[in-house]
């Protein structure tokens, strides 16, 4: 329903912009002005529906990683196991191991227990899907509460998502702090 809304005022935008100036009633004088606006419309069109199904997977992403973050903050580990791909594993110290075809990576995330009595908030800074619709990446941002000092802690985690089984799970997970 939003995308047809949203298509319409962009038709009625460009009618309207393509009358300005004219005197004449008539809206396009050939019919190459009609197939490139068409063609522009339904360019248009593509990319609005690539934002809404981007925001929307956004969304379900966004929910699995909130679900890893809180399991291992509230030391639910039984949960992690269904959010992680098959080439992903974690162990009781929260060292995330990645299999790929050419190699193995390890990454230590003991640290978000350890600013858990501090930590503020978690929150998406970033997110994008590849053209492929294979892979989602989101990134997330800790903040602690400031210290005595009026000074806080920032983490950053980047997330990679990938489809399975058709479920989005989290493929691969890294921080940088």
């Amino acid at each position: 329903m939003k995308v047809i809304v949203h298509l319409s005022l962009i038709i009625i935008v460009i009618l309207l912009s393509s009358c300005q100036g004219k005197e004449s009633t008539t809206i396009f004088s050939t019919d190459a002005e009609v197939n490139s606006t068409i063609n522009e419309v339904e360019i248009l069109k593509q990319q609005l529906i690539r934002t809404e199904e981007t925001y929307f997977l956004r969304n379900e992403v966004d929910i699995t990683a909130y679900t890893f973050f809180s399991a291992i903050l509230n030391d639910n580990d039984d949960v992690i196991p269904d959010l992680l791909s098959e080439n992903t594993s974690i162990d009781s110290n929260e060292m995330i191991t990645v299999n790929t075809d050419s190699n193995t990576m390890t990454y230590d995330l003991s640290w978000i227990r350890d600013v858990r009595s501090n930590l503020d908030y978690i929150r998406q800074r970033a997110y994008f899907l590849e053209d492929d619709n294979e892979s989602f990446f989101s990134i997330y941002e800790f903040k602690s509460r400031p210290d005595q000092k009026g000074e806080y802690d920032i983490g950053v985690v980047h997330v990679e998502f990938r489809k399975e089984n058709n479920q989005w799970k989290i493929f691969h997970l890294y921080d940088d702090i």
